[in-house]
């Protein structure tokens, strides 16, 4: 089930694609054993999970065909690595479906942890806002926040129905406001303010991680 989890994780994306890198690195050099060994590693962390979520599902959806394209992209990248011949842009097509499979699941990765009832449906709404804002900011490190505000924008349209902006004062930030239809069809806000907060949260995530 963490391995799941993980994969929404846009911290935990980076530290993987960074590994596999390497693998691409120094695939010439690695004997057969260490490649197998390396795609066993790609199945558990990413193939596993992503079937196991596939399977839960009971519809086909943008969720699911993003979980498609991620397998297919992975599979196509642990089939090169054995044959000691994957390459860079094998590895940001993963990347690419990554990011795609991020947002776009994040809706349904509730209907596979439908046994953790502790969880409010408030909270699981916070989740998925969290991930999407972690999303845009991963996406664009180098932005300071009142830049990266039109991108969340972009970013809730692909989520959400009915994603509008309530118009306030364009010389103040905490008049700042996007709205968006939830999934039980109700509109809720989300404010500059909010956004901010999140984007420190996810910093502060960020720089732990570093320093460890």
């Amino acid at each position: 089930m963490k391995a799941f989890y993980n994969l929404l994780d846009p911290f935990h994306r980076d530290h993987v694609l960074s590994t596999m890198k390497n693998w691409i690195d120094d695939q010439k050099d690695d004997s057969q054993e260490i490649i197998c060994s390396q795609i066993k590693t790609v199945r558990r962390l990413l193939i596993t999970p992503l079937r196991e979520w596939l399977f839960k599902q009971n519809r086909n959806n943008i969720a699911t065909e993003a979980c498609s394209h991620f397998i297919w992209a992975v599979e196509d990248y642990s089939k090169s690595l054995n044959l000691q011949c994957a390459e860079y842009n094998q590895l940001e097509n993963l990347r690419n479906a990554w990011n795609e499979f991020i947002i776009m699941a994040d809706g349904g990765w509730h209907v596979f942890s439908q046994t953790q009832k502790k969880k409010s449906k408030s909270s699981r709404g916070g989740d998925v806002i969290e991930s999407i804002i972690k999303r845009v900011f991963v996406l664009n490190p180098d932005l300071k926040n009142k830049e990266l505000w039109p991108h969340l924008f972009s970013a809730l349209e692909l989520r959400f129905e009915g994603v509008e902006e309530q118009i306030g004062n364009k010389k103040q930030p905490k008049t700042w406001r996007y709205t968006y239809l939830n999934d039980s069809g109700k509109r809720k806000p989300l404010s500059f303010k909010t956004f901010i907060n999140r984007l420190t949260d996810i910093r502060t995530e960020k720089q732990k991680k570093s320093s460890q």
